[in-house]
């Protein structure tokens, strides 16, 4: 079982979403930065064929500018965040990951003929370099405005594609190999950003929310007994994999 999620954040036509979408509209954007695990010989950061899109200009990064706080609090980047993370605070994002903190977010656009080609995401990310244990694309604008833009995910020899309605955020553990496909019609209008969870073990994490569920999900379900007897039944094989040390 994979641990990917898709989480409504946003209704479809509220109003957080039309301004976050309006500001995708008329901000600035200059070429993306590279972020992907570069010693992986197999990605050259250097290479026009590796990533072709554009970030939103977060405005007033001198941090010695008088206006700095204004600036970045005002700017379109600074008005994205205000709308996004609160969304995020009050989401199932929190308890999908057990969320402790979040990097910086990377509004971005991908314009006809952008793309990402495959690569595995950096194990420390943002400027207070934190360590990435889920990845998160917050879908901003309609599947119908664009064609292709799909991300891929590698799960083994099958490549799962996700392109979903806006207002909806997809997550996934860093670590798996990814791409964006090549957009051929349109935008694609996306928020990036990376999850350090507070639990650092991915197998501590799985036992987790495995009590989670039994305590959340299952009690109001029809054949409750059968799942929590099912639930505990792969949670002590699961302990076992884990810690037991057979002699």
């Amino acid at each position: 079982m994979f641990d990917f999620h898709i989480i409504d954040l946003f209704e479809k036509d509220s109003k957080e979403l039309k301004k976050l979408q309006s500001n995708f509209a008329s901000a600035r954007f200059s070429p993306g930065m590279m972020r992907a695990n570069t010693t992986d010989s197999k990605i050259d950061v250097e290479s026009p064929d590796t990533k072709n899109n554009l970030e939103m200009v977060v405005e007033g990064t001198d941090p010695n500018h008088p206006y700095h706080q204004h600036y970045r609090k005002y700017c379109h980047h600074g008005q994205c965040t205000d709308i996004l993370s609160p969304r995020i605070e009050r989401s199932d994002i929190k308890l999908a990951t057990l969320l402790n903190r979040t990097t910086e977010y990377i509004f971005s656009k991908y314009i006809e003929g952008g793309f990402y080609a495959e690569h595995v995401d950096s194990q420390m990310m943002g400027s207070t370099r934190i360590r990435t244990d889920y990845s998160c694309t917050v879908f901003v604008n309609d599947p119908e405005d664009y064609d292709g833009g799909e991300l891929c995910i590698n799960v083994g020899t099958e490549e799962l594609k996700y392109k979903l309605k806006a207002g909806q955020a997809f997550v996934y553990p860093t670590g798996i190999r990814h791409r964006v496909n090549k957009v051929t019609r349109g935008e694609r209008h996306v928020a990036v950003f990376w999850i350090e969870s507070a639990l650092q073990d991915v197998r501590m994490r799985e036992i987790y929310k495995g009590i989670q569920r039994i305590h959340t999900k299952y009690l109001d379900e029809p054949n409750a007994l059968g799942l929590i007897s099912e639930e505990c039944f792969a949670l002590e094989h699961q302990i076992l994999r884990h810690f037991a040390n057979y002699r």
